[in-house]
């Protein structure tokens, strides 16, 4: 379903079945996205920023990866012209890291429909079909069936389907190395010195052993899946590794290789150490080869490693069901707790406030029990007592002090009836010879009471205490 035609000249952008590359030698990312705004500029897609962004994000993160514009051929036979990302991406399958080929096709009506994935095996890699890759390498998944365009979800994206594939193949690698004889291994007396080895036009360090043991049996083939052409040495002494990038293939014309990372394994074992080989299979190494001939190690049935493979997918599968289907459920018990201890601690510090109200008022009760009962008897001695006169109560102390009393009550008597006839009069409710009449009267009366009110005052020596 892919083709590429390699340009000499990266900048040129030509389209009619022709490949646009960036120039790979110059690390600048600006100059990778000069040409990636190039590149669009020339492939009629729908949502050109949206197209850079998202690509310029991917380069970014993972950095194995290239971008070329090149022909697509689609399933019913149509082709056109795409911007693919090609390369690998690290993974890390039983503690050891291995880079996966891989390649990205971008629609014309990309985010509105997914990228195209496929993973690309080089000459000496076979496709390991799986729940998520078939046979030609095409990569699938419930993310890409059920891709949810923005402005609706703004998560469906090409970094996201990159990371999502990143952790799919650490958990099942998508490609095996193809079985290949390999012959016995001399034992030459002097260390041999580093080799280079050009592999796909990369020039590429090949491990090197110090000491081999004579004449080996041949070595069994590679059991599926090993990082690019590095082999593990038991108890090496140091060393250091980088692990390449693999090239993808094109179905329909070879690519010329470009510069990339080139990877190296020095280990240095003594005399007595021999050859292992990889395995992401057996976890246990390979018994020491001694010169005479011995048993080829015992290897995992391929197919018993199949179905533990199909039998772990499945149950994974039906822990992550598990796992959805109870999260909601979990989550709202997890919330319902935590609202409970939250009114927990409340209903506790509402309870102590009403321990501390009910002791004052306790308190309160008892004193207003003591008044009431102080004016209940108060009240029954009121009741005991007789009853007695106003004016026995208003008297005075002597005979002389009760005479003078009376008078004075006298006198501002008449002063308040001669005040309430001058208003009868004023309302003409009285005439004026019955209020001349009732005047003289009061008047004269008035008169007598205060000449008597001084005599009285007089004898009583009450004017002597007024005068200063």
């Amino acid at each position: 379903m892919m083709s590429q035609q390699t340009l000499e000249h990266p900048e040129a952008l030509v389209l009619n079945n022709m490949t646009v590359y960036p120039n790979p030698t110059n690390p600048d990312l600006n100059n990778t996205r000069l040409w990636l705004r190039n590149a669009l500029a020339n492939v009629p897609y729908l949502h050109q920023d949206r197209v850079f962004r998202d690509v310029d994000a991917t380069l970014a993160v993972f950095k194995a990866l290239i971008p070329k514009t090149d022909i697509y051929a689609h399933d019913d036979g149509t082709v056109e012209v795409l911007l693919c990302l090609y390369g690998t991406i690290p993974i890390t399958f039983r503690s050891t890291p291995y880079n996966i080929p891989v390649a990205f096709w971008i629609p014309t009506d990309y985010p509105m429909v997914p990228p195209i994935a496929f993973v690309v095996p080089t000459s000496n890699m076979l496709v390991k079909k799986s729940q998520h890759v078939d046979v030609s390498g095409r990569c699938s998944h419930p993310y890409l069936e059920h891709w949810n365009p923005p402005p609706h979800n703004e998560e469906s994206n090409l970094v996201s389907l990159c990371s999502l594939l990143q952790n799919i193949f650490g958990q099942n690698p998508p490609v095996y190395t193809r079985p290949t004889s390999q012959p016995s291994l001399p034992a030459p007396p002097p260390p041999p010195p580093l080799l280079q080895q050009p592999v796909n036009g990369i020039q590429q360090h090949s491990p090197v052993l110090r000491a081999y043991s004579p004449t080996p049996p041949p070595l069994p083939p590679p059991p599926p899946y090993q990082p690019s052409s590095n082999m593990n040495v038991n108890r090496p002494r140091s060393h250091s590794s980088t692990i390449p990038p693999v090239l993808p293939i094109s179905r329909y014309a070879t690519t010329s290789p470009l510069p990339t990372r080139s990877s190296s394994l020095h280990p240095q074992i003594s005399n007595e150490s021999q050859l292992s080989v990889p395995s992401i299979l057996d976890t246990p190494p390979l018994p020491i080869i001694t010169p005479s001939p011995a048993p080829l190690p015992t290897t995992q049935n391929p197919e018993l490693v199949k179905l533990q493979s199909m039998v772990y997918d499945k149950v994974k599968h039906k822990c992550e069901e598990y796992v959805q289907k109870t999260s909601p459920e979990l989550n709202r018990n997890m919330s319902i707790g935590e609202h409970l201890n939250q009114d927990q601690e409340r209903i506790i510090e509402e309870r102590k406030q009403l321990i501390e109200k009910d002791a004052r008022i306790k308190e309160k009760t008892e004193i207003l029990r003591g008044k009431i009962a102080e004016i209940d008897k108060l009240i029954e001695q009121a009741k005991n007592m007789p009853d007695v006169s106003v004016d026995d109560i208003l008297c005075g102390t002597t005979i002389v002090y009760n005479q003078l009393f009376d008078l004075i009550a006298e006198d501002n008597a008449i002063e308040d009836a001669t005040y309430y006839l001058g208003k009868a009069l004023s309302s003409e409710k009285i005439d004026l010879n019955s209020y001349m009449k009732n005047i003289r009267t009061l008047a004269r009366e008035q008169f007598m009471r205060r000449a008597l009110i001084q005599k009285v005052r007089r004898q009583a020596g009450l004017d002597k205490i007024n005068k200063p």
